[in-house]
């Protein structure tokens, strides 16, 4: 499925798709989170891939309300994919950062 991408009343760029929402373009941190409709009772997995297919982050969180930043700072600034796998399911969406 591809992700929606939507302007906020901020005029900052997101994604949402179907589990999660989360800012796009990304800067010094990603941040992402579930859906109000999502609960996350398995471990996620998150993956942040460069475009020659290298794994340039890769953090895996618990269950709970809330998924904390993951610092993007030292990457240098392109477009990347973003993997979220969860709960038997998978999300890719790609996402650039500034």
């Amino acid at each position: 499925m591809r992700p929606n991408l939507t302007m906020d009343r901020n005029d900052e760029l997101y994604f949402k798709n179907e589990k999660f929402v989360g800012e796009n373009p990304i800067n010094e941190s990603l941040n992402i989170a579930p859906l109000e409709s999502t609960s996350l009772q398995n471990v996620i997995n998150v993956w942040l891939i460069n475009m020659t297919g290298q794994i340039v982050l890769r953090h895996q969180f618990g269950s709970g309300p809330n998924i904390p930043s993951i610092p993007t700072n030292k990457l240098p600034a392109g477009p990347y994919i973003l993997r979220i796998d969860s709960e038997n399911d998978i999300q890719i969406v790609k996402v650039i950062k500034i």
